[in-house]
């Protein structure tokens, strides 16, 4: 009996316990992802990507305090107020690549005549880039080496893993598609590229069918065209590439980039050191409208906020400390 009454009277304060940890357990919480959001707002989005291709022109360097992390830019989608245009299927499936020599060569920005500027306003709506710019430029055109004066000067293993190149497209335009091809052949060591997969994820353009295939398999290294034949999506698309690569090691491409001198070499090594790790290169930037190569800012490398939304940040002093002693050093 004294037990059952012990019981009773403990009961009240156990209950009060536990509503007073669940509350406060609560309130941390709520104050936690209060300050996040706060903090998130506060650094805000300093400009979009077309402004922050700008600012780093002007400024270069890292400018965020030590521990800092600073945004430089992030992708917000379709600007408020702009139209949905529909194109016939013949200006979808219009393949008009014709370079023009010396056109976008070392980079340099494309310059179009006053009818051609129409038209790739009219046309960036399909690519969400200056495709009239594109098809101007050959698809083996030349850029500049922009890496740091220690990265030219390192030397490497001949026993690197080999690796099997994968790249998603749908619906991509032809000569941003083969350049980034392209320039994956053209500036990686023979022996360190098994093979190339290009993943088609269920494309309608007529171009991306009968006439890819014949001329990949013209090309120096072996390229092979997967093909889903319903939309299965980025990830997925990659999943099926990575099941049928041999390679010792996958590497993901978009299907509108172009790689340069130097870019395979050292995110070989770094997975030869450690084949846990994932890497990343320094990301340059090839305008939209132009085609103009900008070179990338080398210290800020990218991630996510409490948004999902992806940002360039700043490293740490630490970090910073570590590539004012070696600039060749990885960022983790």
């Amino acid at each position: 009996m004294a037990f059952f009454v012990t019981r009773r009277l403990w009961r009240p304060k156990n209950n009060v316990l536990c509503l007073a940890f669940t509350f406060f357990s609560s309130v941390w919480v709520i104050t936690t992802v209060v300050i996040l959001r706060l903090q998130e707002n506060y650094q805000g989005a300093w400009y979009t990507v077309g402004r922050a291709r700008r600012e780093s022109d002007r400024s270069p360097g890292v400018t965020a305090a030590p521990g800092v992390q600073a945004i430089v830019g992030y992708y917000e989608g379709a600007l408020p107020g702009s139209k949905q245009v529909t194109f016939t299927q013949e200006e979808l499936n219009i393949n008009q690549y014709s370079p023009v020599p010396g056109m976008g060569e070392m980079g340099r920005p494309v310059k179009m005549n006053a009818v051609e500027e129409v038209r790739s306003m009219k046309l960036f709506a399909i690519n969400q880039f200056n495709i009239v710019a594109s098809d101007l430029m050959a698809v083996n055109r030349s850029l500049p080496d922009v890496r740091h004066q220690d990265c030219r000067k390192l030397t490497y293993d001949t026993d690197l893993p080999s690796a099997s190149v994968i790249i998603v497209f749908h619906n991509e335009a032809w000569s941003t598609l083969i350049r980034t091809v392209m320039s994956v052949i053209n500036r990686s060591p023979r022996h360190l590229l098994r093979e190339i997969i290009l993943i088609d994820d269920d494309s309608k353009r007529e171009f991306l069918n009968q006439t890819l295939d014949a001329y990949v398999s013209q090309l120096s290294v072996l390229t092979k065209v997967l093909r889903s034949r319903q939309r299965i999506g980025l990830v997925k698309a990659r999943l099926m590439g990575a099941k049928n690569a041999t390679g010792q090691v996958l590497i993901f491409l978009d299907s509108h980039c172009e790689c340069t001198t130097g870019w395979i070499e050292p995110l070989l090594l770094r997975i030869k050191q450690d084949r846990t790790a994932v890497v990343c290169p320094v990301i340059d930037v090839i305008n939209d409208k132009t085609f103009q190569f900008q070179k990338g800012i080398e210290t800020y490398r990218g991630g996510f906020n409490w948004h999902l939304q992806f940002r360039w940040y700043s490293p740490s002093s630490s970090t910073i400390e570590k590539l004012e002693k070696d600039s060749t050093a990885p960022m983790k």
